[in-house]
C-alpha cells in the first residue's frame, strides 16, 4: 500500500473536493487513490489538544547557484530553476511524503516535534537537510537552497496552528468538511486526530449527531494549506448536554391581581425566567416558551449575561397560564426550548398562586364584583364562543381533544362570573387566548377561524374591563 501522500498540491479546487472526500473516507490521493496507510498517530498516553500535537512544515525550495555559507553546498552541482517541481519531500523515518509544486513549494502535515531530516528525491536530485525545531501546534516555515546532492535551510519562520471554537452548523461527508455557525469551513483528512477527551471521533460521527439535532461543540485547530482551505490538524468535538441548566422563576410568587399588567420594561418588571449554568449560553431566544396547566405564553424580552439566560414575560401573560388555580396553590410551571444546534430543552419551577387584595370577598382572586347584568351580559357573549367552537367540530375544521381544553377554559371564566368575580374571568379568558395561539401556531386550528374566536374574546375582555 502506498504511503500518506498530500492531497493539495497541483489539484484545482474540484479535485481537491474530491481528494478530501476520499481521504475521509480512508483512501489516500495519489493518482490512483489506493488505500492509504494508516496516518500518523500522537505519542502514546499523549492528548493532542492538550499541546501534543504533531506540526506542519511549509517549505519553498530554491534552485542552487546563490551564494550560500556551507562549502559542501557551494561545490554541489547547481539545479536548475524548473528542477525544483514535483519532487518527492519525505521526513525520514515516517510515511508522512508530498511532492513539491511547480514552484517548489510543498507542504507536511504532522510532522513529529523536534528535529527532522527531510529526504528530496526526483528529477535527479537526491538530497537531504535536518530541520531543527519543529514545535508543538506550530506551522514552521522554511526555505531550502537545493543543489543537486545537497541542501540548506536558509530561512525559517514560526507561526502558531490557528485555533478555531464553535457551534457545528452542518456536516458535508462528501466535500469531507464540515462548518461552523460562524461560518467557518473545516477540512478533514487522515492526517486529523480526533482528540480522544471529545464525545465524537470521526466526520461520519459529526455527521450523525447533527441528524439527531444535536448540539456540538467544536475546538481545535488548522492548518492552512497552499490552496488556502483550512485543514483540520487537531479536533475535539463534545455533544453539548443540557443537564446542568436550573431555572429559576422571579418572582415565584404570583398574584392574582396581575390581570390587565404591561409589558416588563428593560429593569426586568414583571416574570423572569433565569437560566443558570452551561449550556445556557447557547440558548435559542425565540425558541423559548412558558407553560402552565392554562396555556403558553412567550417572552416579551430576553437578555444574554455573563453568567444567565433572561426570558422576560408579561405578568398578565403569567397569571393567564395558572387562571384555573386558587389562591394559596403551588403550580408546576415549565419553560422549554432549544439550542442553537437544535437540541431541545426543558425545565421545571414551582410558584404559588397569591393574592395581596385583602378586600376581595371570596378569596378567589382580585374580586372586581362586577354588576349581575354585566356578568350575565358576559355569560351570553362566552356561551356564544363555546357555541362556535362545537360547531366547528361538528363540521370537521377542529378535532374534539383540541377544542376540548379550549372549552374548560371557558367554562372556567363562566364559573367566575356567575360568582360577579371580573378579574379571574378575565385571566381564565386569556388563558383561552394563550392556547388558542398554540393551537395555531402548530396548525391545530386555521388562522381564519382562530381570528374569529380572538375578536369574540376580546370583546368580551373588554367589556369586562370597562366595569372597573
Amino acid at each position: 500500500m502506498m504511503g500518506n501522500r498530500s492531497c493539495f498540491h497541483g489539484r484545482s479546487f474540484s479535485q481537491l473536493v474530491v481528494a478530501l472526500s476520499l481521504v475521509a473516507l480512508g483512501w489516500g490521493c495519489g493518482g490512483d487513490f489506493s488505500p492509504t496507510a494508516p496516518s500518523i498517530q500522537p505519542p502514546s498516553g499523549s492528548t493532542p489538544f492538550a499541546g501534543q500535537s504533531a506540526s506542519v512544515i511549509s517549505g519553498q525550495l530554491l534552485s542552487g547557484g546563490g551564494a550560500v555559507s556551507a562549502a559542501a553546498l557551494d561545490a554541489a552541482p547547481a539545479v536548475s530553476p524548473a528542477s525544483v517541481a514535483n519532487l518527492q519531500v519525505t521526513v525520514q523515518g515516517t510515511n508522512i511524503s508530498t511532492s513539491t509544486g511547480p514552484d517548489g513549494s510543498f507542504q507536511l502535515i504532522n510532522v513529529p516535534n523536534g528535529d527532522v531530516t527531510l529526504q528530496i528525491v526526483g528529477g535527479g536530485v537526491n538530497a537531504s537537510v535536518m530541520v531543527t525545531g519543529v514545535g508543538a501546534s506550530q506551522n514552521l516555515k522554511v526555505t531550502i537552497q537545493l543543489q543537486a546532492t545537497s541542501a540548506q535551510v536558509v530561512n525559517t519562520e514560526v507561526e502558531e496552528l490557528a485555533e478555531f471554537e464553535g457551534l457545528l452548523a452542518s456536516v458535508d461527508t462528501i466535500a469531507g468538511s464540515f462548518t461552523l455557525q460562524d461560518g467557518t469551513t473545516i477540512f478533514v483528512a487522515t492526517t486529523t486526530w480526533w482528540d480522544t477527551g471529545g464525545d465524537i471521533l470521526s466526520l461520519g460521527a459529526l455527521a450523525l449527531a447533527a441528524l439527531n439535532g444535536q448540539t456540538v461543540e467544536l475546538e481545535g485547530r488548522t492548518v492552512t494549506t497552499t490552496e488556502g482551505l483550512l485543514l483540520g490538524n487537531v479536533v475535539k468535538a463534545v455533544i453539548v448536554d443540557v443537564e446542568p441548566l436550573e431555572l429559576e422563576l422571579k418572582p415565584d410568587k404570583w398574584d392574582v391581581g396581575w390581570v390587565g399588567s404591561g409589558s416588563p420594561g428593560t429593569g426586568g418588571s414583571g416574570v423572569e425566567a433565569r437560566i443558570t449554568e452551561s449550556p445556557y449560553q447557547y440558548i435559542l431566544p425565540s425558541s423559548v416558551e412558558m407553560e402552565g396547566p392554562d396555556g403558553i405564553v412567550f417572552p416579551v424580552a430576553t437578555e444574554l449575561d455573563d453568567d444567565r439566560f433572561e426570558a422576560r414575560f408579561k405578568k398578565a401573560d403569567a397569571i393567564s397560564i395558572v387562571a384555573s388555580a386558587a389562591v394559596g396553590d403551588l403550580v408546576t410551571i415549565t419553560v422549554r426550548g432549544t439550542l442553537t444546534g437544535g437540541t431541545p430543552w426543558e425545565l421545571t419551577a414551582t410558584i404559588e398562586v397569591v393574592d395581596d387584595d385583602e378586600d376581595d370577598d371570596d378569596g378567589n382572586g382580585g374580586g372586581n364584583d362586577i354588576d349581575p347584568a354585566l356578568a350575565a351580559q358576559a355569560i351570553a357573549d362566552v356561551e356564544e364562543v363555546i357555541a362556535f367552537i362545537n360547531g366547528l367540530v361538528a363540521s370537521g375544521d377542529l378535532a374534539a381533544n383540541v377544542a376540548k381544553p379550549l372549552i374548560t377554559k371557558l367554562e372556567a371564566a363562566i364559573a367566575s362570573l356567575e360568582k360577579l368575580n371580573g378579574n379571574p374571568a378575565i385571566g381564565q379568558l386569556g388563558a383561552f387566548l394563550n392556547q388558542l395561539a398554540a393551537q395555531e401556531k402548530t396548525g391545530k386550528i386555521s388562522a381564519a377561524n382562530a381570528e374569529i374566536l380572538v375578536e369574540m374574546v376580546e370583546d368580551i375582555i373588554d367589556l369586562l374591563e370597562g366595569a372597573d
